[in-house]
């Protein structure tokens, strides 16, 4: 029992390196499951090289101890460094697994230090303690990814927040870590029973807090987007109810109308009155798009609602179809909206300068290959373009624009290993062709 017992560093140290890797895919697991990060192969190998190179190198020049502390800001680096995300999830990410993580460590730490009469500083230091802590504490991680995924927690980073919303979740999160750092030092340094079972316990109290207070303000926020959603989709199918309304009221005016370019045989004059009935019918059917069975996610209904109402004001023709369930889309929609935004603008501006001021988009669904299809294509003055070079950044056609747009679309598409993007010019129509594979 002493042999086992006996302290050396050395090998809990070679120990540590194999369990720091095993960590670091865990915790990648967390990113991907939770917090809805997409690694392509490429992102995977730096960051696991990434994190577990500069985590070796903390194993072999200071004391285990440190090692925790250490790997939070390596960690936080690696994230920074591979994703383009703000400073909040960045924060809220690295807060709720990795100090949880090192909590429950404490907690296995303490428990066996107190019914063996051994220091925790001794403790972490025996090779054969290392594992004993590591794989209990694997076991809750996984019952808790188990339980935050069905609670759908990563739809919670789907909305962006405002500033009052990141401070507060900011604030919390920065208060727990630090928090969660010096009672970890306080623990290994003192050992003072009774305190550090009040530090563990009010730790995991403060981590409960955080998660609840931010998902109340994400359930505020995602309220509030379902009330602008309702407000939208009341508008359109009252404007299609009026349309409707009117439509019938007219229906026997309309049809004596018809008689009566039958009866004069005047064929070029029922053409043209056709023509004006049949537009009327086209615009009823585009506004009956516009509603939660059909367009079923609120962020896109709100972003096509709104550039609908922009393009008419500029005398634009506006046509969509819809054949795909938007809550199944294998994107962040958060991401799907900011793309597809991007691409409305675009076409609003260029369609607005051409001859026949067109916008079509399509939502279909390829059963056969497994991807969801998003075309987005309107009228332009261009025969040829170099679709190479729009998504430069600061390139641009126009030249009041920036030219951001498409080089923040290219940005954004690097985060995904399952879309792609075909993007051409024929017969004076730019098109846009997205494919999201499930």
């Amino acid at each position: 029992m002493e042999i086992i017992l006996m302290k050396n560093v050395f090998l809990t140290k070679v120990i540590s390196v194999f369990i720091v890797f095993l960590e670091l895919i865990i915790y990648k697991i967390f990113l991907v499951h939770i917090f809805n990060l997409h690694f392509s192969k490429i992102k995977s190998i730096l960051f696991l090289s990434f994190c577990f190179l500069l985590e070796v190198l903390t194993i072999i020049l200071f004391p285990i101890v440190v090692l925790p502390i250490i790997t939070i800001f390596i960690t936080f680096i690696g994230i920074s460094l591979l994703f383009k995300i703000g400073f909040t999830q960045k924060m809220f990410i690295l807060v709720i697994p990795l100090t949880f993580f090192q909590l429950i460590t404490s907690a296995f730490v303490f428990a066996i230090s107190y019914f063996s009469n051994i220091s925790p500083l001794t403790l972490i230091n025996i090779p054969i303690v290392r594992p004993l802590i590591v794989l209990p504490t694997y076991f809750i991680m996984f019952v808790l990814l188990d339980y935050l995924k069905k609670m759908n927690f990563s739809k919670s980073f789907s909305f962006e927040l405002d500033f009052s919303s990141k401070l507060i979740i900011n604030t919390f999160s920065i208060c727990t870590f630090i928090s969660v750092l010096m009672n970890y030092n306080f623990i290994y340094a003192y050992s003072v029973k009774n305190t550090v079972i009040v530090f563990i316990i009010s730790n995991l109290f403060l981590i409960a807090l955080l998660v609840t207070l931010v998902i109340k303000i994400f359930d505020l926020k995602y309220a509030e987007n379902t009330i602008d959603y309702e407000k939208k989709s009341y508008n359109f199918l009252s404007n299609s109810y009026d349309c409707v309304r009117g439509f019938k009221h007219d229906f026997s005016n309309i049809m004596q109308a018809i008689g009566g370019y039958i009866l004069t045989d005047d064929l070029p004059g029922l053409k043209e009155y056709y023509s004006s009935v049949f537009k009327d019918c086209s615009e009823l059917h585009k506004l009956s798009i516009f509603n939660k069975d059909v367009l079923n996610s609120p962020p896109v209904l709100s972003i096509v609602a709104e550039k609908y109402y922009k393009a008419a004001d500029l005398g634009i023709e506006f046509n969509i179809d819809v054949f795909i369930d938007l809550n199944d889309l294998n994107m962040d929609i958060y991401e799907f909206t900011r793309i597809l935004g991007i691409f409305l603008d675009n076409s609003i501006e260029a369609a607005s300068q051409s001859s026949k001021k067109v916008i079509n988009i399509m939502l279909s669904k390829d059963f056969r290959n497994h991807f969801d299809l998003i075309t987005v294509e309107n009228s332009c003055n261009l025969n040829s373009i170099d679709t190479n070079k729009i998504f430069e950044k600061n390139f641009s056609t126009k030249p009041k624009n920036t030219g951001l747009g498409l080089w923040k679309v290219k940005n954004i598409l690097k985060k995904y290993d399952n879309i792609s993007l075909n993007t051409s010019v024929n017969n004076n129509f730019f098109r846009h062709q997205m494919k999201i594979y499930y």
